[in-house]
């Protein structure tokens, strides 16, 4: 049974060098690659071909390497393999905005969610408390500043065209 191992980038591209890098750890973990790579889009996403999926211990290693570059990895099985659903963090991801940071501005509050934002993104704060912390100062926001924010929300062109 085959599986596939899918990188998929963010702002840093994908290069020659990370797929080098894998390779050789896929051989000092004792993966064994069963094809060439196959760019979903070049330098943004790329399959690679296994044997099994990397362990647990594994996978955390391979990801640990690629957090630098932000390069997030994910192991699926071949069979039945259909592409139906996309998980993804929206803001600066699928949306081109920050969007509590958007409904801050709308509350007033801008200044005070950017910070517990960033604090957040470098890991300073705990990912969940902080997001309990930001939606919390926005609780109470009329559906009117909403409606705002996704008026002003624009989608990221290369996200829909890798996956739509």
């Amino acid at each position: 049974m085959d599986f596939v191992l899918t990188l998929v980038g963010s702002s840093r591209p994908i290069s020659a060098g990370h797929i080098a890098l894998l390779e050789k750890f896929f051989e000092d973990e004792g993966l064994l690659m069963t094809g060439q790579p196959t760019w979903l889009n070049p330098h943004k996403a790329v399959d690679l071909h296994l044997a099994e999926c990397p362990n647990l211990e594994q996978m955390t290693k391979l990801r640990e390497t690629l957090a630098e570059d932000r390069i997030d990895a994910f192991c699926s099985n071949t069979q039945g393999r259909k592409k139906s659903l996309l998980l993804a963090d929206m803001d600066s991801t699928i949306v081109t905005s920050e969007t509590l940071d958007e409904l801050a501005e709308e509350a007033d509050l801008k200044d005070k969610i950017s910070k517990i934002t960033e604090r957040a993104m470098r890991g300073e704060l705990d990912f969940h408390a902080a997001l309990k912390e930001r939606v919390g100062l926005l609780k109470g926001l009329s559906t009117d500043a909403l409606d705002r924010t996704l008026e002003k929300t624009k989608i990221v062109r290369q996200i829909v065209r890798l996956y739509f």
